[in-house]
């Protein structure tokens, strides 16, 4: 932390910025009166700091500031103008060093863009930078663009009445899938090969922009293509977490695909794509550790589908067929998938572990029978 922040963890701004993001997690993201105090004072200093401010901002008072647009977001009744407010403050300020010729660290400027992509993600805020703005996230250039940069089969016949666009970010992220089954075995981790953290950035910033270009249109928007950028942005994130594993930014795109399929006209409201259903509640059930969440994806699955013993068709093999159909990645969605569907159809599973323990132990029985 000394080699990024260069002496700025001695600054009372910083110490109560990262006081009040660990008291939030400590009290299980609810604020207390420890939280409060540390808000109390992180906005006084932040305010000393500004109000000082001779040349260039401080490194402490740029991190701290981002530590509190993080805070914001994860707080009900978190005003999304405040947000707002704030990163156009840090973006100011960073345009001050600009001007000035202070070079920032890199980590600082990568921070920015994150934490204004997971507000509009998270809040709705408006984006005021894009992965336009940074060398490193402009183009996925480890893709190659020559080999699975296709639409996925499941979802050709929706593509003509969504935007181009996001069909080229669905085959961008196919061929990232691709790229990380062949090349990393269970040994090694995506990013000791190439930068997919840079790749992420890409793809997560062009769909969160299209989605908050479909959300400015709510009359005429289509739910089921709101809910697949939603779960497409799951399976990017989940690629490759290193450090940032956690719950919190899939249970927020799980809420929000729930929210989303509500908006489908009722009646026949899932025959249209009962795939595309199919895949969208396995993603949000594999993918995130939630155990509520979980439990109510899986509710909502057993009601929309037979269970595998009354209809084949929901058998984990004919199952993982369709799911793979759509986006998927063997290395980071199999395993948790079929772990989910084990919970989902629990009595199934036991079933399909028995049949696939008969199949392997044949050649031995015949063998018993020949003697």
């Amino acid at each position: 932390m000394e080699t990024i922040f260069k002496g700025a963890l001695i600054d009372p701004s910083l110490f109560h910025a990262l006081s009040l993001v660990l008291s939030l997690a400590a009290n299980n993201n609810l604020p207390n009166v420890d939280v409060l105090q540390h808000r109390g004072e992180l906005l006084r200093g932040i305010r000393v700091n500004i109000k000082g401010l001779h040349g260039a901002p401080q490194v402490s008072t740029l991190t701290a500031m981002l530590l509190l647009i993080g805070y914001e977001y994860r707080i009900d009744g978190a005003n999304c103008n405040t947000i707002a407010t704030h990163i156009q403050g840090v973006q100011t300020m960073m345009k001050l060093c600009k001007e000035r010729n202070v070079a920032l660290i890199d980590e600082v400027q990568r921070a920015l863009f994150w934490q204004d992509l997971l507000s509009c993600l998270m809040a709705g805020t408006p984006r005021f930078l894009s992965h336009k703005d940074f060398d490193d996230f402009q183009n996925p250039t480890a893709i190659d663009r020559s080999q699975r940069r296709t639409i996925p089969q499941g979802l050709n016949t929706s593509m003509s009445q969504w935007p181009p666009e996001f069909a080229s970010v669905l085959q961008d992220l196919n061929a990232l899938c691709w790229l990380v089954d062949s090349q990393c075995n269970p040994n090694r981790d995506a990013i000791d090969l190439f930068p997919i953290d840079n790749i992420q950035a890409n793809l997560e910033s062009r769909l969160v922009d299209l989605l908050s270009e479909c959300r400015r249109a709510p009359a005429d928007n289509d739910p089921w293509y709101e809910a697949c950028i939603l779960g497409a942005y799951i399976c990017t994130y989940k690629l490759s977490t290193g450090i940032w594993m956690g719950c919190y930014i899939p249970e927020v795109c799980i809420q929000q695909i729930f929210q989303v399929l509500t908006q489908v006209p009722q009646g026949s409201q899932y025959e249209y794509a009962p795939a595309l259903l199919q895949w969208l509640l396995f993603v949000c059930g594999g993918m995130t550790d939630r155990t509520n969440l979980r439990l109510q994806v899986a509710t909502m699955i057993r009601k929309m589908f037979p269970d595998p013993t009354e209809d084949p068709k929901q058998e984990w093999e004919t199952l993982r067929t369709t799911l793979k159909s759509f986006i998927w990645c063997e290395r980071t969605m199999d395993k948790k998938v079929f772990l989910f569907w084990n919970e989902v159809y629990a009595e199934a599973s036991s079933v399909y572990r028995t049949k696939q323990k008969m199949k392997h132990d044949r050649p031995a029985d015949s063998r018993i029978r020949m003697i």
